[in-house]
């Protein structure tokens, strides 16, 4: 039967140094000894682990051990008690030889670091179950896990660890046996980590707490609380390392069995952790752990583990009393992994641990987080781009209407298609463009009329110097007369004006002087021809009314001296009516009534051939007949209207539709010479095209 010495030694419960034991024996047992079960533990004052002393730990505890106790070499020969959950409760810790306090980035770390727990991957459940020696009735080794991190406030985790051995031998003083007992320990676990960067410092920090339940049977059953603290730090740009320092025990348990009241000693763990992704497949974990138990001896632990695509995984581990190995495996959720302890005593042990991976990983959630953010981002800007969208529209409309109030089509065009552009709404556009277009017709028509102003003005001022140049007095005072109807402002009309008054008062003292001179020679014919030009040159001299006065006056006094002086007196009446039908043509040619006035010329040259006044007259007419005419406001208004529907077909190349609407014209106004010219021209580019179209009929094909 194995002895209880060797037990406690498995279960890492070793006697004090100097072999002493502190404790009291079993009931019912007398006195004390080096072999009996020990219930209590002394106590050994450590002082409180300042910052320097961290750091110097974590970077010489590689080299220096830092226990007050024996060197890491000796530690498995010293006595000493320590924690029987030491090392850990999944088979990943075990294959690293404990060291895993920078490495517990999974269910394990409600035990071995719960700083750690906002970096867990994501949630798990893990179900450990194991012998730890390959003894009969070996230690039984159970432990069950679960946390679940968090996005913003941290990870929370659960752990559930216990230990148990029945069949202790039981001795008294004189080692004669006594009986066997049944050992357990169990811990329950409630654990909360968090971390944020640190601005003052650089880097990140996490801390975090686990409150637990520990329970002691043997013999009798004994409950208390405590808590355990972690402090994790990564330095900047040196995010693949973290210097960890995890307090086992902070607040620790007091247990109380038989007539003994005793505390869970405290443990001190400092770690320095490495763990980058060498490449896309692969992952490299090495961890350096120092451990200063409160009654025990100082340890080292190394360990390091390699990752392939996260599912397989192999790991190795030292402590400096055993070494140990694992191999992991994961398919989608699932993960097991087993790890190998070499023996001491005892030989060794094996570990199994099955872990589940279930809901989102924190990688996900971020990834789905920041996808969301970009939505949310994205969405932002297209409202921020829609609403400047409404608001450029809107300004632009704004333009629109100021450049139309102003007459700036151009502009007003421009900004209407920068407001479509934009999307302005089709309603709003709609009005703005028939009011575009409306006063873009509106100027073009004006153009257009313009234009033909001009023109008459120019033909108007044409017809004055031609008729000036001709010395046609009449025609020239016509002439001037039509430009300034048309043209009141044009600044040559006081020029001309003076040039015709100038011809109108030569011509008439030239008439004048011929009449006079004749009836001085008693030449009454060529003396009324001469008075009816002054009647036609200025209707308002009283000369020709005079004369003729004087002519009747004189008839009536020859009547009666022969049959010649009668028949003289015939021929002068029929002369003086002549004369009268000329100055009434003369009347109603400068009213504008041509028609009448040529009838009356025809009828003076029936009676008359050789009336040199009647034919100049005929003569102007046919000349005012091919200059424009004074319309009236209804034919002005249906010739400018003809003249814009004829220019539209012409610039359309619709010739023969311009030249029906100019023909128009001049059934209102014969004498409209724009017209003609325009039908000429017409005219002319019809007859180009046909031609063209005739040699390419004719060209071989």
């Amino acid at each position: 039967m194995m002895r209880t010495t060797d037990i406690r030694r498995s279960l890492s419960l070793r006697p004090a140094a100097g072999g002493g034991s502190r404790g009291k024996g079993m009931p019912g047992v007398k006195g004390s000894f080096p072999g009996a079960v020990v219930c209590g533990r002394g106590k050994r004052d450590l002082r409180p682990a300042v910052v320097v002393f961290v750091l110097l730990a974590m970077l010489v505890s590689t080299i220096v051990p830092l226990g007050p106790g024996p060197s890491v070499a000796h530690a498995q020969d010293s006595g000493g008690t320590d924690s029987v959950f030491r090392l850990g409760p999944t088979a990943r810790g075990v294959g690293l030889s404990a060291a895993m306090v920078g490495l517990a980035l999974d269910a394990s770390a409600p035990y071995w670091n719960p700083a750690l727990l906002a970096h867990v991957p994501g949630s798990q459940l893990t179900l450990s179950f194991n012998r730890l020696y390959s003894i009969d009735d070996g230690a039984a080794y159970q432990y069950v896990g679960l946390v679940i991190p968090t996005l913003h406030a941290g990870g929370f985790g659960v752990g559930l660890m216990r230990l148990s051995l029945g069949g202790i031998d039981t001795y008294d003083a004189s080692s004669r046996p006594t009986g066997s007992i049944d050992y357990a320990e169990t811990q329950m676990l409630f654990s909360y980590g968090w971390g944020t960067r640190m601005p003052l410092i650089g880097g990140r920090i996490d801390l975090g707490l686990s409150a637990k339940i520990h329970s002691l049977e043997l013999s009798e059953r004994s409950t208390s609380g405590g808590m355990d603290g972690a402090v994790a730090w990564q330095p900047p740009h040196l995010d693949a390392f973290r210097l960890t320092w995890v307090s086992q025990n902070l607040i620790a348990p007091a247990f109380r069995l038989v007539e003994m009241e005793d505390e869970e000693p405290s443990t001190q763990r400092f770690a320095v952790s490495f763990h980058r992704r060498l490449g896309e497949p692969t992952t490299l974990a090495l961890a350096v752990d120092y451990d200063l138990p409160e009654l025990a001896d100082a340890r080292l632990a190394v360990g390091g583990e390699f990752a392939y695509r996260g599912l397989y995984t192999v790991r190795a581990g030292y402590d400096s009393e055993r070494f140990s190995v694992g191999l992991g495996g994961r398919w989608r959720a699932y993960a097991l992994d087993y790890a190998f302890r070499s023996g001491g005593e005892l030989g060794a042990s094996q570990f199994l641990t099955f872990t589940w991976h279930f809901g989102e990983s924190i990688q996900e959630r971020r990834l789905e987080n920041e996808r969301q953010r970009q939505l949310e981002l994205q969405q932002a800007r297209m409202e921020a781009v829609e609403k400047w969208r409404r608001q450029e529209a809107t300004r632009a409309l704004d333009e629109v209407r100021v450049r139309l109030d102003r007459g700036e089509l151009d502009t007003a065009e421009e900004s209407l298609a920068r407001a479509r552009g934009l999307g302005a709404d089709e309603d709003l556009l709609a009005p703005l463009q028939e009011e575009l277009g409306r006063l873009q017709e509106q100027r073009r028509q004006n153009e257009v009329a313009d234009e033909l102003h001009r023109s008459q003005v120019r033909q108007a001022e044409q017809a004055v110097r031609s008729a000036l140049a001709e010395g046609d007095p009449p025609a020239a005072r016509l002439a001037l007369q039509q430009l300034q109807r048309i043209a009141p402002d044009h600044p040559m009309l006081p020029r001309l004006s003076a040039e015709v008054d100038d011809l109108l008062a030569g011509a008439i003292a030239r008439a004048q002087a011929e009449a006079t001179a004749a009836e001085q020679d008693g030449d009454w014919e060529t003396a009324l021809r001469a008075w009816g030009e002054v009647a036609r040159l200025d209707p308002a001299d009283p000369g020709p009314a005079a004369a003729q006065a004087r002519w009747q006056a004189q008839l009536e006094a020859a009547r009666h001296d022969s049959e010649q002086a009668r028949a003289q007196a015939a021929q002068a009446r029929r002369q003086l009516v002549q004369e009268q039908r000329y100055t009434q043509a003369l009347e109603d040619f400068a009213q504008g009534e041509f028609d009448t006035a040529a009838a009356l010329c025809n009828e003076v040259l029936q009676v008359q051939p050789g009336h040199a006044g009647a034919r100049e007259l005929l003569r102007r007419i046919e000349l005012r007949r091919r200059q424009p005419r004074q319309l009236s406001p209804q034919e002005a208004e249906a010739v400018r209207n003809f003249y814009l529907a004829g220019l539209t077909r012409f610039t359309d190349g619709d010739y023969e539709g311009a030249i029906s609407q100019w023909e128009k014209i001049l059934q209102i106004d014969p004498g409209n010479q724009g017209a003609r010219n325009n039908i000429d021209e017409a005219r002319a580019r019809l007859k180009s095209l046909h031609r063209g179209e005739e040699q390419r009929e004719g060209e071989p094909r």
